[in-house]
């Protein structure tokens, strides 16, 4: 085991996606074949010491899994029935087999702040005004109530310590967020190696130093709040401020999810990543078109044999006529289930076609 991974307390093997280029590491004895983040190529081994990461240090917190394998194979099996003409490969056993426990590393900051600050508070007020209304061959006089704000400039001073300001250390974590949602950081607990058992860990790409832009943004946030909250106002615009930061101290923590995947028609990966906590699922839901146009082959043949019926009782229909009622109303079915032998395809094409958007 090499030096820097001697702080992560156990036998890990350090492992690389060649599509997206992210980063793993795992327990020796994980296995783990596609990447979980992209799903597009097979993780490869790398040399932990030729090819050291650019941040190597251990997290501090993890949130433990919250959902076991058994309970985030339901929201997996709720995803392949919720929509028709699913993929062949897409089946709740084949993504519960494919199942992979991961951990996505988040910043947290602390941070002193000191600021001189100016805002507009806007606070509520009532007025009580008058209108005319005609009603009942007569004016009658209606008292309206109406809420309004009076704004004041407010200027102060702040010096507080802000814990726990989040900030990324995924390049994707912008487009994760959202995704997933948040997690419930006080079940943190301290990191212990035997919390990576049977998981896969994913290694930073933001350092601090490229993070900070996030967590200044979050802090400004919280900052204003505190002022809005302390000025006692209803309502807070053109908020300005200098910030001076100290005191710095950056904790790596680990979020748990469960990854899969599953195949379209073309073999494609489509990967699927369930909150850890929640059971929130997101994956992009790809219809199967080969399935679609077997399933429009299968009422076109129905609409044939229809229509050849029809035909056979057209021509016994020269010598019986209620044998040309019936081949009038067979030709007609005919017509029709040809045209829902259509529908098919169109429907995955318009249903593929939202998801992509």
């Amino acid at each position: 085991m090499s030096n820097w991974m001697e702080g992560w307390q156990r036998p890990l093997s350090l492992l690389a996606c060649e599509q997206c280029e992210n980063l793993f590491l795992r327990p020796e004895e994980t296995a783990v074949a596609r990447c979980p983040i992209c799903g597009e190529a097979e993780l490869t081994g790398l040399d932990s010491q030729e090819d050291k990461p650019a941040y190597t240090q251990p997290p501090e917190l993890v949130v433990p899994f919250r959902l076991s394998p058994v309970d985030a194979a339901r929201p997996l099996a709720e995803f392949a029935r919720s929509f028709w003409f699913t993929p062949a490969d897409l089946t709740p056993e084949r993504l519960a087999a494919r199942l992979q426990k991961l951990y996505l590393p988040l910043w947290l900051v602390d941070a002193q702040v000191q600021a001189v600050w100016s805002a507009e508070a806007g606070f509520n007020y009532q007025v009580i005004s008058h209108r005319e209304l005609y009603s009942g061959d007569r004016w009658q006089t209606e008292e309206v109530e109406e809420t309004r704000i009076r704004w004041e400039q407010r200027v102060g001073r702040l010096q507080k310590v802000y814990h726990n300001q989040t900030a990324p250390a995924l390049e994707r974590e912008a487009a994760l967020r959202p995704q997933l949602g948040s997690y419930e950081l006080p079940e943190a607990r301290p990191y212990t190696p035997e919390l990576l058992d049977d998981s896969l860990a994913h290694l930073p790409n933001r350092p601090p130093e490229d993070a900070w832009t996030e967590a200044a943004v979050g802090l400004q946030r919280r900052v204003m709040a505190d002022c809005q909250k302390a000025g006692q106002a209803d309502h807070w615009r053109e908020f300005h401020w200098t910030p001076v930061y100290a005191d710095q101290h950056w904790t790596q923590l680990l979020r748990p999810v469960y990854a899969s995947y599953y195949l379209d028609d073309d073999q494609q990966p489509h990967p699927l990543l369930l909150h850890g906590q929640t059971g929130k699922l997101h994956g992009r839901r790809r219809a199967s078109m080969k399935r679609a146009r077997q399933t429009a082959l299968i009422i076109g043949a129905i609409a044939g044999l229809l229509l050849v019926l029809s035909l056979l009782l057209g021509i016994g229909g020269l010598f019986e006529e209620l044998l040309l009622v019936a081949a009038t109303i067979l030709l007609i079915l005919a017509v029709g289930t040809a045209v829902i032998a259509l529908l098919p395809p169109l429907l995955v094409w318009q249903f593929n076609r939202r998801a992509s958007g």
